[in-house]
């Protein structure tokens, strides 16, 4: 097949041409933010002409900003950001709800400008509904009687105590609240038990941010308006549902930043704007969130803005790992033996020394919800037994443990041997590969020297143990 040139002048028209005949809006802005391209579709969506929009600022032809516009995020920030709710108004006067993606454009890795690609709602129409039928059914069931309460919270440690000292006293205003802590720390049960003795008598509404699909998510927390794309209908949003009441935002770093300037609008001037609606219509609902990461980490990486993180976190919480109240885990362990004595009939009275031993040494990732989880799975397997030891505990679980131990012991050698040698003021680097040489040893003198056995213990390829072990001078 013979190969067919074209010239620049042909190569655009064609271009402009494939963009004209396809039903996705697109177009195309210069790395100043003006249009330099803008297909039929586009015009037919925001009711206008292609001449009276190219060359235009985009601030120009749509009622955004740099907060609100991806397009001039996608510049700022020369990343990519897709399926994006979008909701504005043209110069033309046409209100527009739609899906948007934006690309950097870049020429040899020179930012020259951005294309957006805008898909038709109806796409979204059926996954809308659904959602909403399932979301409801959710948040019926535990909106109006959340089930915890702080004497559900268990543990004696000092630094989960002032956790609840300060719980008890904001829950009294209706200030909002920032709970932070890792994953498994019981922040949703906080969270309840704070509704529970507060003074809002409202719904408690909670909301995962990270299991919505970011293009539904405005519409499920301010509500859809009916006309606001084809089929769909007025429907309250969760906004609304929880006024006079408690709306929990759970992984609230997972709402695009979009979402949360809309949301911080919102909270500011305590009213909400379904969307596709020109209507503002009052709120007076207490938002209450949650971060499995440090408030300030989240600011700091950008996944949270830090004028809401201000708004939001007017009283914050943080929730300790279960490592950091080790005195705790006997006192959990003992109440999840006695809750599934009574589920599985069972008449266990606790755990042996050998297991308490292995259990603080662990660094439980999990924290409580994992500690329950092992709790549980070795209640499957004692049989008439009345104490758990070490030999009802899952494998999987002991092989983590095995590795957790490691660190600790070398870890500790390690801090030893600073101590002796006055090397106490070692840089994080330098520490972790004291530990990691130590960890690696031992582990060569378990397996007398097998290599293959070695890395299979570490979790490690036979290549990666290779490399560390030129690494360390180990033979």
């Amino acid at each position: 097949m013979d190969k067919v040139e074209l010239t620049s002048t042909q190569f655009n028209d064609a271009t402009e041409k494939l963009l004209d005949i396809i039903d996705d809006c697109v177009f195309i802005i210069d790395e100043k933010g003006k249009f330099v391209l803008y297909n039929k579709a586009n015009a037919r969506l925001d009711n206008l002409s292609v001449e009276a929009v190219v060359g235009k600022h985009i601030t120009e032809v749509y009622n955004l900003n740099e907060d609100t516009s991806i397009t001039l995020q996608v510049l700022n920030k020369k990343k990519s950001i897709k399926n994006v709710y979008q909701d504005y108004e043209t110069i033309s006067g046409k209100h527009v709800t739609s899906i948007s993606s934006a690309y950097p454009i870049f020429v040899e890795k020179e930012l020259v400008g951005a294309v957006v690609v805008t898909k038709d709602m109806n796409i979204f129409k059926s996954m809308l509904t659904e959602f909403r039928s399932k979301a409801e059914q959710q948040s019926q069931s535990v909106n109006t009687e959340p089930g915890y309460t702080i004497d559900n919270i268990i543990g004696k440690s000092q630094s989960l105590k002032s956790s609840i000292e300060l719980a008890k006293k904001a829950a009294q205003t209706n200030s909002s609240i920032l709970v932070y802590g890792e994953t498994g720390t019981g922040k949703e049960l906080l969270i309840q038990s704070i509704h529970n003795i507060s003074q809002v008598k409202g719904s408690f509404v909670p909301l995962n941010c990270a299991a919505i699909p970011e293009n539904l998510l405005e519409g499920l927390l301010f509500g859809t308006a009916k006309g606001a794309f084809t089929g769909s209908l007025d429907h309250i949003g969760l906004f609304e549902k929880a006024s006079g009441g408690t709306l929990f935002l759970d992984e609230l770093d997972s709402m695009n930043l979009n979402l949360q300037s809309k949301l911080l609008r919102a909270i500011e001037e305590g009213k909400i704007r379904r969307v596709g609606e020109s209507e503002e219509r009052k709120i007076d609902t207490r938002i209450v969130s949650a971060l499995s990461i440090g408030p300030l980490e989240a600011v700091e990486t950008g996944k949270l803005r830090r004028d809401l993180f201000y708004r939001l976190g007017v009283v914050i919480i943080k929730l300790p790992s279960l490592k950091e109240r080790e005195e705790d885990i006997s006192v959990l362990a003992g109440h999840f033996i006695e809750k599934y004595n009574s589920a599985f009939g069972k008449n266990v009275k606790g755990i042996d020394c050998e297991t308490k031993d292995l259990f603080h040494t662990y660094h439980w990732p999990g924290n409580v919800r994992e500690l329950e989880h092992v709790i549980e799975s070795a209640m499957n397997v004692i049989g008439s037994e009345r104490q758990i030891r070490k030999k009802h505990l899952s494998q999987f679980f002991l092989e983590q443990a095995q590795s957790s131990r490691q660190k600790h012991d070398g870890l500790k050698r390690v801090q030893t041997a600073a101590r002796l040698t006055g090397a106490e003021n070692m840089s994080l680097q330098d520490t972790l590969d004291s530990v990691e040489h130590e960890i690696i040893s031992n582990t060569l003198k378990n397996t007398r020297g097998n290599v293959s056995a070695a890395a299979k213990k570490l979790s490690l390829t036979r290549q990666s143990l290779d490399y560390k072990l030129k690494k360390h001078n180990l033979k």
